[in-house]
């Protein structure tokens, strides 16, 4: 005997982000009936962010199952996500919840012997209608969908014996499904779908879905229809028969009753747990009976001998009678539990013993428990020869384990229905067997299930024959069945498998992020044997899709033909400029609600990633959204909730967490394996396999060819070389200690004559290495500088999209590519990271392992955090770890490009068309492993000492926003702005200066105020004195300055906002000012964005959800702008 204690227990190990996921799906009944065989009656397992026991012993289980000092039923793990549906019925309330406690102590005189006598010939009814749906059948030859038609029987009786309510599912097998049973199909799907799912994407999954929220309110809108109708008009007191008039009526001695809201959440219960256990446990006893003919024939002779007459609704004794179907009924459950698991709570410490294996284990309070119904039902030890389907071991076993068969669980706790179900059940298979004969074309054809709520068959198609019913005899069919015990066949359960469907990706990006991410998926695709991956695709819209009936069904019982995954990252709130164009045709599919209802995505199956920067508030993942929101307005089926990744955090953590949970619900919805090499694809942050076999490196011969001289003028050259005209400093560097450069480039002239760039536009900028860092790198790498490469056959599978090799085209020198291409001074990116670890694996381990532990996500993103503050740059890396194996091929293939940094012209194009300026301040970080390493920024620190006459790599990027001027001059205008977010107001003011703009106060009609805010006014107030003379000559009407590091009381922008209050609702409130903010996102715009909201509240009488449904309407009406950086 073993003792375990509670942090001991054994069970398979967690792996990184899926914890037992992949042990356990998506065959959960197999696989954790395996993992019990390997770690004994008792395991732990981490499942959707639960740590949970799964307990397989019928000793254990009594003892679980019975509620008192240590164990109990609290509403956690999935109880939680069914509550969300189910209210406070009796399934989702805990045991000491007053609701449960009278709701169960009313109701279970409905399900008593008597009632149940009661219903006999209202659920005979149903099932006559039911066999008139198999006669349609029978004379058609078509097949019969029985997981279907034993749902639609299930349903029928529960809504007319529950609260004579008809949903007319088997009056034509053509018909349209009522509204109820659609909404209770996909609420039940989405509720499974939930509970599977990480405890950070659950919200995402349900509340923030508007279908699921709609489906939920026509399960309660339906029921409060009935409710009312029924208080409205009661049944006469002796006419009172169904489960509804009972609800209303019971009260206890004390006089409790149910109110409304009680009974609609019991009633909703009833239908969803009761449907679904009925219809399973039918539809694998008609599977059984087809894999069993002789057992079936049995069946037939005792339904003659019982003298049950074909059509007809046989009497509750003439059931009764039929014994051996009792058996088959025992077994059939024990075979294929509808619920194949329950959960408990442990509410004190105690030990438990496991009967099978003698062994103790210490539970400790607050441990939940899963009782392993299916894993007890299929144990060996308990049942001899337990995958063999023998209905004669229920006819005389007195040893049998009194928790050997819990069908429907134990205790208190035990389905209140069983009656009800077990009652229904067999009634409908004797009128079913009466009259007709179930065969499979082949029955050896393994059947897979799906559990939703329980465990049903998938594609589980019979054919209808008429029957003759034998004439009756006097032999028990219990002894003449003994000789063919042995011919009874093996039925194992294991998940539906379907083929894994074509698979489209799609990607919107700017900075090749969202290529990257796509094309990571892609790859993981090909790994996990797709084999129709269509071409990565820009934009464009969508084609229409095949029909593949062979595919699995959505939550409608619509076949899933495609699949479709989005990438996209949003600027502003806009697409990418390589997703206008899908863009565009999604909004002309979406703008009218009445088209969506064609549902032209009907039949895909969809997921999307969507990238951006949490510091960017207002249109953080709005573009994202759009695209979530809008495929299923089309009819799309939404696999799991948007991932969400944030650039001012860890973007590449977010993606690797988010597609480890795809794949996970992927592989789980297609009952494909999430072990073993899967769970090393879902699970890998780099990328599938050698990035550097994507292309080949040539070296050229060092002579004076054409191809030779070019690679010295291979520049990383995106946009124009423009002249530096002026470079001049902006601050009192001696007192302030920091530096802001005015930077004025000269462009050519347009052949148009045109300016060429708007006011709000920004300038692009291509920043440089300095010499110092690129000679560094290569005289460690052992590279010669001077020497000519270039990249052949290139074909991006696994390189990075934002790596130098996938970014160098045509001949390059070493020198340019360290020069003009390679981020030596960014933070390295997870990709860079894992791929280095890769290609140092076999020669620097001890370097590989160091990166491998910093790459774990999930709950040890810390780690890297902690790498990275200490090691913030490539070189850094390289320094630290002496890093001199790498070659060149290695090195591009790893390494990113360096990305162009944007910059708000602070000039307007009326006074300079085509010399425009920045404003930038300069970066300057201590940092490193003894905090005294000096980190410049790359752009501010390459522009920072370049001369007038220099050349940089620049272009004009157009700002796509409502970030102008307004086109009605008179409008008044608002400027909020600290440091060098002034930038975008100086060029508005240059354009108001030249169109001769003025004041209300200097005989004008347009006001222009200004907020500014900077720390000192000797130090770093930039252009004061151009402010000065604007205010001077009207083009500014009011200029508001605070400095925050000039007296003791520390004052910020928003402090001056507050102060003129009164003035600013006015402007905003009666003139319709329009408001723009320029400066960092992370702090100063969030705090001027709560500081309206503030103003708002206290000026207007509003409330605060209401003011900050204002700001937001401000936001969508373009009067409220935002140019922040992170």
């Amino acid at each position: 005997m073993t003792i375990y204690e509670s942090d001991k227990i054994p069970g398979p190990e967690p792996h990184v982000l899926l914890g037992n996921v992949p042990d356990v799906y998506p065959d959960m009944v197999g696989n954790t009936r395996k993992l019990h065989d390997k770690y004994g009656p008792i395991i732990r397992l981490s499942l959707g962010g639960h740590d949970i026991l799964s307990v397989c012993d019928p000793d254990c289980l009594r003892t679980i199952s019975q509620d008192g000092e240590y164990f109990t039923k609290e509403i956690y793990s999935l109880y939680q996500d069914l509550a969300i549906m189910n209210g406070s019925g009796l399934v989702t309330t805990s045991t000491k919840d007053p609701d449960w406690v009278l709701a169960h102590k009313l109701l279970m005189p409905a399900f008593s012997a008597r009632a149940m006598r009661a219903y006999h010939y209202k659920m005979g009814e149903t099932i006559k209608e039911l066999l008139n749906i198999m006669e349609t059948f029978q004379k058609s030859g078509e097949e019969l969908d029985v997981s279907r038609w034993m749902i639609a029987l299930a349903l029928e009786s529960i809504g007319k014996i529950g609260f004579d309510y008809d949903f007319d599912l088997l009056k034509d097998p053509n018909a349209e499904r009522h509204p109820f049973t659609v909404a209770l199909a996909y609420v039940q799907s989405m509720i499974m779908k939930r509970g599977s799912t990480p405890t950070w994407m659950k919200w995402m999954q349900t509340s923030a879905n508007v279908r699921f929220q709609r489906d939920l309110s026509t399960l309660r809108t339906t029921i409060d229809s009935v409710l009312e109708e029924r208080r409205s008009h009661p049944h006469a007191e002796d006419a009172q028969t169904d489960l509804l008039d009972f609800m209303l009526t019971a009260e206890t001695k004390e006089g409790e009753k149910l109110d409304n809201k009680l009974i609609r959440d019991n009633i909703i219960t009833f239908l969803s747990a009761g449907h679904n256990t009925t219809s399973a446990f039918l539809s694998w006893t008609i599977l059984e009976l087809c894999r069993n003919p002789k057992i079936a024939e049995i069946i037939v002779q005792e339904i003659a001998n019982a003298g049950v007459k074909p059509g007809e609704i046989p009497t509750p004794e003439q059931v009764g009678a039929c014994k051996y179907l009792d058996l088959v009924i025992k077994e059939s459950l024990r075979m294929h539990p509808p619920i194949f698991a329950v959960i408990k709570y442990c509410q004190k410490d105690c030990t438990i013993k496991a009967g099978i294996s003698g062994d103790e284990y210490k539970i400790k309070a607050g441990t939940l428990l899963q009782s392993g119904i299916y894993s007890v039902h299929h144990e060996p030890k308990v049942w001899p020869e337990p995958d063999v389907f023998n209905p004669e071991r229920f006819a005389d076993h007195p040893d049998l384990h009194p928790n050997a068969w819990l069908p429907f669980s134990d205790g208190p706790r035990a389905c209140i229905g069983r009656q009800f179900s077990l009652q229904e059940g067999k009634l409908a298979l004797v009128m079913m067997l009466s009259k007709f004969k179930f065969s499979m074309d082949d029955p050896n054809k393994q059947i897979g299930y799906q559990v939703i709520i329980a465990m049903k068959p998938v594609d589980l198609m019979v054919r209808v024959s008429p029957i003759e019913l034998p004439e009756p005899t006097e032999e028990a069919v219990l002894t003449k069945h003994e000789a063919t015990k042995s011919e009874s066949s093996t039925g194992l359960n294991v998940p539906a498998k379907f083929p894994l469907p074509p698979v489209t990706f799609l990607y919107g990006t700017q900075t090749n992020t969202s290529e990257e991410y796509a094309r990571k998926l892609s790859g993981q695709a090909k790994g996990f044997g797709f084999t129709n991956i269509k071409t990565l695709v820009k934009g464009g819209k969508l084609n229409k899709l095949q029909k593949n009936d062979s595919a699995p069904s959505s939550e409608d019982d619509v076949k899933v033909s495609e699949l479709l995954v989005v990438v996209t990252a949003t600027y502003n709130g806009y697409p990418p400029d390589n997703a206008v164009s899908f863009d565009k045709w999604l909004t002309s599919k979406t703008e009218n609600i009445e088209d969506t209802k064609k549902n032209e995505l009907q039949g895909v199956l969809y997921a999307v990633f969507g990238c951006g920067n949490r510091d960017w508030s207002s249109t953080f993942q709005k573009f994202p959204a759009k695209i979530d929101n809008g495929l299923e307005l089309l009819g799309a089926d939404r696999l799991l909730p948007a991932g969400v990744g944030d650039a001012s955090e860890d973007i590449d953590g977010d993606f690797h967490v988010w597609s480890a949970n795809f794949w996970s619900a992927l592989m789980q919805r297609y009952g494909q394996s999430a072990s073993g090499k899967n769970a090393d694809i879902m699970s890998t942050s780099g990328p599938m396999a050698d990035p550097s076999k994507d292309f080949t490196l040539e070296f050229l011969p060092a002579n004076k060819s054409p191809e030779v001289l070019a690679g010295g003028e291979n520049r990383n050259q995106r946009g124009a070389l423009v002249v530096i005209k002026k470079n001049r400093e902006l601050q009192n560097v001696e007192k302030s200690q920091r530096s802001t450069r005015h930077i004025e480039v000269a462009f050519d002239e347009s052949e148009d004559k045109k300016p060429l760039y708007e006011a709000g536009d920004h300038l692009e900028i291509t920043p440089v290495n300095d010499s110092e860092t690129v000679e560094r790198v290569a005289f460690n790498l052992g590279l010669v500088l001077d020497s000519v490469f270039q990249i052949k056959d290139l074909e991006i599978t696994n390189l990075s999209p934002r790596s130098m090799a996938a970014n160098i085209k045509g001949p390059c020198t070493i020198r340019n590519a360290l020069t003009y291409y390679a981020d030596l001074t960014g933070t390295p990116t997870r990709y860079t990271l894992s791929v280095l670890a890769k290609q140092l694996a076999t020669i620097r381990p001890d370097i590989a392992e160091r990166l491998q532990v910093a790459l774990q996500p999930g709950k040890e993103t810390e780690r890297l955090k902690e790498f990275l503050a200490t090691h913030r740059t490539f070189v850094d890396i390289m320094t630290a770890f002496q890093i001199k194996e790498l070659n060149f091929k290695e090195f591009i293939s790893s390494v990113n490009c360096i990305v162009p940094r944007k910059y708000s012209i602070s000039s307007g194009p009326l006074e300079h068309p085509y010399d425009p300026s920045v404003s930038v301040g300069i970066v300057r970080d201590m940092g490193g492993p003894d905090g005294k390493q000096v980190y410049h920024g790359l752009c501010s620190g390459y522009l920072k000492d370049l001369k007038p006459g220099t050349k940089i790599n620049a272009q004009i990027k157009e700002c796509k926003s409502t970030f102008r001027l307004p086109e009605d001059d008179s409008k008044p205008v608002i400027f909020i702005c600290a440091g060098t977010g002034m930038s975008p107001f100086r060029g508005f003011l240059q354009e108001r200066h030249a169109k001769g703009l003025k004041s209300h106060e200097k005989g004008g009609n347009s006001d222009a105020i200004m907020f500014f805010g900077c720390r000192h006014p000797e130090q770093d107030f930039i252009y004061k004195e151009e402010l000065e003379s604007y205010v001077e000559d009207g083009t500014l009407a009011k200029l508001f300055t605070t400095f925050s590091r000039s007296s003791q009381v520390v004052r910020y922008v928003q402090h001056s906002l507050l102060q003129h209050a009164q003035q600013l609702y006015d402007v905003v409130a009666e003139q319709g000012a329009n408001i723009y903010v320029c400066g960092s996102a992370g702090s100063m715009a969030k705090d001027v964005k709560r500081t309206w909201e503030r103003i708002i509240v206290q000026m207007s009488g509003m409330s605060e959800p209401e003011a900050e449904e204002t700001v937001k309407r401000w936001v969508e009406e373009g009067r409220y702008n935002e140019d922040v950086w992170g």
